[in-house]
């Protein structure tokens, strides 16, 4: 049961620094503003590029 809840702690931790690399990945490459975290635009935009 431990290592579980380890492998959980470390994939909710990944995933938040990967998020959070995103966003701030997107305002520096994209438009130059830092958006904002709760709109999923820099998400909804990676998916836009992945599909071309």
């Amino acid at each position: 049961m431990k290592f579980l809840w380890k492998l959980l702690k470390f994939y909710i931790i990944f995933f938040l620094l990967l998020y959070v690399g995103l966003i701030i990945g997107y305002s520096v490459i994209g438009d130059g503003d830092l958006i904002d975290a709760v709109s999923l635009s820099a998400v909804k935009h990676m998916v836009n590029l992945l599909r071309m």
